[in-house]
């Protein structure tokens, strides 16, 4: 729901949005069939996507993070 929520919110508010989920759209069908007959991708892509659905839901968070790792390592 969030990547969905993101999807109309944001992406689709762009042109440059727009081409990417029209891309995304027609390329990711096979790509998914593919990953959904191998157990060990499907982990690997929950495992990938947990760090881009966690800063789209709490981008502030996400934003100090790095903000601080920054000025940790200055």
């Amino acid at each position: 729901m969030v990547l969905r929520h993101f999807r109309d919110d944001v992406l689709f508010k762009s042109e440059l949005g727009t081409a990417f989920v029209t891309f995304y759209y027609k390329h990711s069908p096979p790509i998914a069939d593919f990953i959904a007959q191998h157990d060990s991708l499907r982990i690997l892509m929950r495992f990938a996507l947990t760090p881009l659905i966690f800063a789209v839901k709490y981008p502030l968070a996400v934003g100090l993070l790095f903000l601080f790792a920054g000025v940790w390592f200055t």
